[in-house]
């Protein structure tokens, strides 16, 4: 995408990784074969800021043993992950990183060293897919998937067709789900550059730029 070469190109001093290290036992989803396996530290990879369902739709995602002490993804997945899955490809990158695979969600001490190492696992990301669109993790990305987006309201006028712009992408942030909850305000202040899925458009924030289609 236009957006992240020009900031890797000109906003070396204001969009580098603060951090030296990588976060500690960093898990990372490989697009490529979908299995979950440990992070290396030249690993480039993209993150996932997204709202969970509810603990019952939760518990229908586990992880499968494969070989080396990596992990294979559930044969089905949320639609959020499916098509964050897509996005980062899209993008060139081979690696994700989403909280409810990569931490280990039953082992209860590496679970609270994944989660104050957040700072980490943000910052070192080389972008953060939010999805503010949708009530939770079923929803999917609008445009990146099976999901459509908003249609871009419009009129004809004898021979002319008038396009209406469209709805300010901060705003629809504002009022979105993924915005009320108080650790993605973390998530969102802690990553160098944003992506974020609407129900309208995908909007780009980085600490120099913001674009939007």
């Amino acid at each position: 995408m236009d957006w992240i070469c020009h900031c890797r190109q000109h906003h070396r001093k204001t969009c580098s990784s603060r951090k030296d290290a990588p976060a500690i036992n960093l898990r990372l989803i490989d697009c490529e074969t979908l299995v979950v396996e440990p992070g290396r530290s030249e690993s480039s990879y993209v993150a996932l800021s997204y709202v969970w369902g509810s603990s019952a739709v939760c518990e229908q995602y586990s992880l499968r043993p494969a070989s080396g002490g990596t992990f294979a993804l559930p044969c089905v997945l949320p639609a959020v992950i499916l098509d964050a899955i897509a996005v980062t490809k899209s993008l060139g990158f081979r690696y994700l990183w989403v909280d409810k695979f990569c931490i280990d969600q039953a082992n209860s001490s590496a679970k609270h060293q994944q989660i104050t190492q957040m700072d980490s696992v943000y910052e070192k990301a080389e972008l953060t897919i939010i999805a503010a669109a949708g009530v939770d993790e079923t929803y999917g990305l609008p445009g990146a998937g099976s999901k459509p987006r908003s249609t871009q309201p419009f009129a004809r006028v004898g021979g002319l067709t008038v396009l209406s712009t469209m709805r300010d992408a901060q705003d629809s942030i504002r009022s979105s789900k993924w915005f009320t909850r108080g650790w993605t305000f973390q998530e969102a202040l802690l990553t160098r550059r944003r992506l974020v899925f609407t129900e309208e458009q995908v909007y780009f924030e980085c600490g120099a730029m913001s674009c939007s289609e």
